[in-house]
C-alpha cells in the first residue's frame, strides 16, 4: 500500500496550478510571488529573524522568497539546528558506563524476572498477574549517575530498584531480597537489601518515585514526587561483572508504568542522566517549527482583504486574479508539516514541544484560544491518519499524567507550570 501525505498533495496541487497557468505571471514572478499580494507579507511576518548580527545576516540571505525555494529554506535551517542560539544546546556527555539499545523498555524475555507480568505494547507499565512478579529492563550502567522514574498505578506492595544480572527471583523474593539488588517499598517505608531497614516516606496512587544510582559513588537515593529522601544504600559493589539493570517486583494486581527517558523526565535530578538520551536535534527542530506556525497561526481563517497598498499599486480589485489569503496560508503550512507531522509521532517531541507550545499560545489573552482551534485544523488537514492518532494518543497521556495530580486551579492551568517552560 502507498501513502501519499496530504500536505504534499496540497504542495504539489497549488505549485502545478500555479505553474500552469491559473495565475498568469513573468518568470520573476515565479521566483518572488509577486502576483500573490499576501505571500511576501506571510513569508515576512513567519520567517521573521528574532536575532541581530552576523547570524541574522546569513539567515537574511537565505530567507524564503516564494514557495518555490521555501522547502530549500526549511532544509538549511534544520540542518543544523543548534546553531540558532534559542535552541539549548545538546548533550554531548560521552555514553560510556552503559550497556543495551538506544530505547529502554522492560525485558519480559529475560530470565531475570519471575512470575507472570502483563507488559503493555510499549512495554513500559506493568501488571503483576501472581503473588510477586519481578521483571528488569533491558540496559544496565555501571559507571555515572543514572535516573529512572516510575508513575505509581496503585499503592500496595512493590519493591521497586536496582539488580544485577546475576540475581536471580522467585514467588516470594523480589528486587531488594538479594544480596546484589536493591529497592524501596513505600507501602511498608522500607529499604531492601538481603535485610530490610525504615527508610523514606509512604506512598500513594500517581506518585513519581526516582530511581538514582551513582555507579562512581556506589550510592542509591530514592526522591518521591522529587523530593530527596536520603541516601538508601552506600558502598554498593561496583568493578568488573558489575552492572546494574531498573528491576521492578509487585504483589498481585499492582501496577506501574516507568519512564526510563523516553518522555521528560518529570523531577530531573540534578546530575543524573536518564537512561535513554532525548531527541535532542528532533527537539531543536520541533522548536524552529513551531516558531514559525506560531507566526502562521494568526492568518488561519484570517479572510482574504487585500493590502490596500497593493490595490493602490495595481488598481487592480479583482479577486479572480489571485490566490486567496487562505491558499496561501495553507501553502506555508503544508511546508512546515512537512517537516514537523514526522516528529509529532515521537512523545517526547509531544510533551517536551507540543504541549508546552499549545500552553504558550494560550496564555496571552483569551481571544488567543481560537490560534489552537486554528493549530488542530491544520493538523487534522495535514496530517495522515497515522500520523495524527500517534500525536493525539501521545498528548493525551501526557495530558492525563501531568494532570491527574495537580490541583485544579480557577484558570485550569497545569500546577508548577514553570517546569513546563521551553528549555
Amino acid at each position: 500500500m502507498i501513502f501519499i501525505k496530504p500536505h504534499l498533495i496540497v504542495v504539489k496541487m497549488a505549485e502545478a496550478a500555479y505553474k500552469g497557468g491559473i495565475y498568469v505571471r513573468s518568470e520573476q514572478d515565479q521566483d518572488t510571488g509577486s502576483e500573490d499580494p499576501y505571500l511576501r507579507e506571510i513569508l515576512d511576518v513567519v520567517f521573521h529573524h528574532k536575532e541581530e548580527g552576523a547570524s541574522a545576516a546569513v539567515y537574511e540571505t537565505s530567507k524564503p522568497t516564494g514557495l518555490m525555494n521555501l522547502q530549500y529554506f526549511l532544509g538549511n535551517v534544520l540542518e543544523n539546528p543548534k546553531s540558532d542560539s534559542r535552541v539549548k544546546k545538546g548533550n554531548k556527555e560521552n555514553t560510556s558506563g552503559r550497556i543495551g539499545p538506544s530505547e529502554v523498555v522492560f525485558d519480559f524475555r529475560s530470565n531475570g524476572g519471575s512470575g507472570i507480568v502483563a507488559v503493555e505494547s510499549h512495554r513500559l507499565e506493568v501488571t503483576s498477574c501472581s503473588n510477586f512478579s519481578t521483571i528488569r529492563a533491558n540496559c544496565c550502567v555501571f559507571k555515572g549517575k543514572w535516573v529512572y522514574e516510575v508513575m505509581l498505578g496503585s499503592e500496595g506492595m512493590m519493591q521497586i530498584g536496582w539488580c544485577t544480572i546475576n540475581c536471580k527471583f522467585f514467588h516470594e523474593e523480589g528486587v531488594g531480597d538479594t544480596v546484589d539488588s536493591y529497592a524501596f517499598d513505600g507501602n511498608r517505608v522500607r529499604k531492601w537489601n538481603k535485610t530490610t531497614q525504615r527508610y523514606g516516606e509512604s506512598w500513594t496512587t500517581g506518585d513519581i518515585i526516582s530511581c538514582a544510582i551513582d555507579c562512581d559513588e556506589g550510592t542509591v537515593t530514592f526522591y518521591r514526587n522529587g523530593k530527596n529522601m536520603g541516601k538508601a544504600f552506600t558502598n554498593i559493589n561496583l568493578g568488573p561483572g558489575y552492572a546494574y539493570f531498573p528491576a521492578v517486583s509487585l504483589a498481585a494486581s499492582e501496577n506501574l508504568r516507568a519512564n526510563f527517558g523516553a518522555t521528560p523526565l518529570r523531577y530531573p535530578v540534578e546530575g543524573y542522566r536518564p537512561l535513554q538520551d532525548p531527541p535532542t536535534d528532533d527537539i531543536a527542530k520541533a522548536w524552529y517549527l513551531l516558531d514559525y506556525m506560531e507566526n502562521l497561526l494568526p492568518y488561519v481563517n484570517s479572510g482574504d482583504q487585500f493590502p490596500e497598498d497593493t490595490l493602490l499599486k495595481t488598481g487592480d480589485t479583482s479577486l479572480g486574479h489571485h490566490p486567496s489569503k487562505s491558499c496561501t496560508t495553507l501553502l506555508v503550512a503544508a511546508h512546515l508539516f512537512d517537516q514537523l507531522a514526522p516528529l509529532l509521532k515521537n512523545a517526547y517531541i509531544v510533551e517536551q514541544c507540543l504541549i508546552k507550545f499549545l500552553l504558550r499560545i494560550n496564555s496571552h489573552v483569551k481571544e488567543e484560544q481560537s490560534l489552537i482551534c486554528n493549530m488542530f485544523d491544520l493538523m487534522w488537514s495535514l496530517m495522515q491518519d497515522f500520523e495524527i492518532k500517534g500525536c493525539m494518543e501521545s498528548l493525551s497521556v501526557s495530558l492525563l499524567s501531568l494532570y491527574r495530580f495537580s490541583p485544579a486551579l480557577p484558570d485550569f492551568k497545569y500546577h508548577g507550570e514553570g517546569k513546563l517552560e521551553r528549555h
